[in-house]
């Protein structure tokens, strides 16, 4: 497998990041590194790849075991500071929530975990990515956390 986008300069703080037949997004840097916080930057990018593959791997795992996930929200938070080689992320929290159907409460739970064990970007970063799930039925929550 192999993934490819084009990155072209539009202005000294703004490209266009495309890839195939999809939809071009505009990125530059953060505010904190001289941008102007219009468009999307590359820590964001990172931090919404390991939301967004967090959610595709919980519903490719959910559609495989015939639990429908029924609601999904996620948000997430990527930490930075400053280390021994310069700026670094230091850890990505996602705070998960998703809905079943009733008496599948426990299954979409344990699927939640799985997905998180199994996410290729959280998988593939330096910081640890730390999972908060929340599994609703019926206006009912169990929270679970994950750690990694």
């Amino acid at each position: 497998m192999h993934y490819e986008v084009a990155i072209a300069r539009r202005g000294p703080f703004e490209a266009t990041i495309e890839a195939d037949s999809r939809a071009a997004i505009s990125g530059g840097p953060p505010p904190e590194f001289g941008g102007d916080g219009a468009h999307w930057s590359p820590e964001h990018l990172l931090v919404a790849s390991a939301a967004l593959c967090y959610w595709n791997t919980l519903e490719w795992f959910a559609r495989r075991s015939a639990v429908p996930v029924l609601g999904f929200s996620c948000s997430a938070r990527g930490s930075v500071a400053k280390g021994d080689s310069g700026l670094r992320f230091t850890g990505i929290r996602l705070e998960a929530t998703a809905t079943a159907a009733a008496g599948q409460e426990s299954q979409l739970s344990q699927l939640m975990e799985v997905a998180k064990k199994s996410c290729l970007v959280a998988s593939s970063l330096a910081c640890p990515v730390e999972l908060v799930a929340t599994v609703r039925v019926d206006d009912r929550a169990r929270e679970i956390s994950v750690v990694s």
